[in-house]
């Protein structure tokens, strides 16, 4: 081959990749606007819109009215506050906490015990073995966790709205897994604790009122938690007694306004402790740092304190108030 025949071949073997380089460097300014327009970028192994999509297809749409524990919209408001607005902080924060909602339950006496895992995949399996998760939410569990992951790990840019879906994701898995956690936890207690088993055979009007008093912050103040629980609860109980032909226990539930007149009277309670606590220590009475049921409510046969923890009154105080801001509307709203 002459040294004509090698330049003719080398000017072929270049000659696609010198005219691309021309006509980007012609059409710059065009190619420029193009590529600002790109929403998403497919890259081996998917991208991360695809698993967006499927991760938030069938989550439960986020409810109105739900209680600051359960509001996807409110915990993906603090995150952002607590993060600095660092949509990667946040979405660790998210992450990190999805993962504390899942090792949440603990005394729930569940067979085979979900105490026994060690890792975020077996604790998922022994939720849903244990019947709460479902395998829907399961998988989209996990596969929310991997792309946090993933997102956490690279250095790669992402769009603010691939991290905004991503956080919305993320505070909707939260908040669900959240309640169905809690909501498993308050029927447990209605088959197993004896305030509970009280309020299933109530003597008098206060009976049921003092163990939702008490108990209240246990279900995060969720009025509809609250209520569908105990329908749940009464429909397994009947299931069980037409099996076992006997009578079926009936749990009958507190009205709204009923519900917002016990929340005040545990709002009056506590901050007639908190007024107790402030006193020197030696001017403290027993007595007075529990419950002082309404004569109305007639004769409660249990007591005990009504702080069940002091550093945490102030948050306790804040979410009930919160609470009572919301069902007092409610209550205005449909005029009752």
């Amino acid at each position: 081959m002459t040294w004509i025949e090698a330049l003719v071949k080398i000017i072929g073997i270049l000659a696609w990749p010198l005219t691309i380089a021309v006509l980007i460097l012609v059409f710059r300014y065009e190619l420029n606007l193009v590529l600002k327009n790109i929403t998403k970028l497919e890259f081996p192994g998917g991208s991360i819109e695809v698993k967006l999509d499927k991760i938030q297809t069938g989550l439960p749409t986020p409810e109105t009215g739900q209680s600051q524990a359960f509001s996807a919209a409110e915990f993906l408001e603090t995150s952002l506050i607590q993060s600095g607005n660092d949509p990667r902080i946040a979405l660790a924060r998210t992450w990190f906490t999805l993962e504390q909602e899942l090792f949440r339950p603990s005394e729930l006496g569940l067979s085979p015990s979900i105490e026994a895992s060690r890792t975020t995949s077996r604790r998922i399996d022994d939720l849903v073995e244990a019947g709460l998760l479902d395998n829907v939410t399961a998988d989209k569990t996990r596969d929310f966790l991997k792309l946090a992951k993933e997102i956490a790990h690279t250095t790669r840019n992402y769009s603010e709205q691939e991290m905004g879906r991503a956080l919305e994701i993320g505070a909707r898995l939260v908040t669900d897994v959240r309640r169905r956690i809690v909501g498993a936890e308050l029927l447990h207690h209605f088959h197993h604790n004896i305030l509970w088993q009280h309020a299933q055979r109530p003597r008098t009007p206060g009976d049921i009122r003092s163990v939702v008093a008490a108990s209240a912050p246990d279900f995060e103040y969720d009025y509809d938690l609250y209520d569908k629980t105990i329908e749940t609860f009464n429909h397994e109980e009947a299931a069980r007694a037409a099996e076992g032909n006997f009578d079926a226990v009936v749990m009958d539930p507190l009205t709204l306004s009923d519900f917002v007149l016990v929340l005040e009277f545990r709002e009056r309670e506590i901050m007639r402790v908190l007024k107790e606590k402030r006193k020197p220590r030696e001017e403290w009475e027993r007595d007075n740092l529990e419950w002082m049921w309404p004569q109305k409510w007639g004769d409660i046969g249990w007591n005990g304190p009504v702080l069940r923890d002091d550093r945490s009154a102030a948050f306790d105080l804040e979410k009930l108030r919160r609470a009572l801001e919301k069902y007092r509307q409610t209550l205005k709203v449909s005029g009752s």
